[in-house]
């Protein structure tokens, strides 16, 4: 599959498994401003904190959602106890394999979100 052919409706075709268990992120479509997502950080799931931000390509969906999916897995696994960085390597090896069907899914260019993921943010400032 080639990015620049990737619509934002395909990107949510590619995630609708994913889009419909979840109870915490929305994407929505309206004709005055285009694609949003909305996310409920509430603690409560009251929807008293919600994030909602304008979608600006395909790709962008796709890296949110990407990182989204791979967080869950991650949270399942670690319960917020590390950064991804400081993880073990079955902890990592275990969200790489959940994460995979749905990277081969996507284009090949945007498949390193999670590297990105599990990537030390203080080597990137380095």
């Amino acid at each position: 599959m080639r990015a620049e052919n990737v619509t934002t409706g395909m990107v949510v075709d590619i995630f609708t498994d994913y889009l419909e268990k979840s109870d915490t992120i929305e994407i929505v479509e309206t004709s005055k401003m285009g694609v949003i997502s909305i996310l409920d950080g509430s603690p409560k799931k009251n929807r008293s904190q919600l994030s909602i931000k304008g979608i600006e390509s395909a790709e962008d969906l796709a890296r949110e959602l990407l990182w989204f999916e791979i967080s869950n897995y991650y949270d399942s696994i670690d319960h917020n106890h590390k950064d991804p960085c400081e993880c073990t390597r079955e902890v990592e090896e275990y969200v790489r394999r959940s994460i995979q069907p749905r990277l081969e899914k996507l284009p090949e260019e945007w498949r390193d979100e999670i590297d990105r993921f599990f990537a030390n943010p203080i080597l990137g400032l380095l």
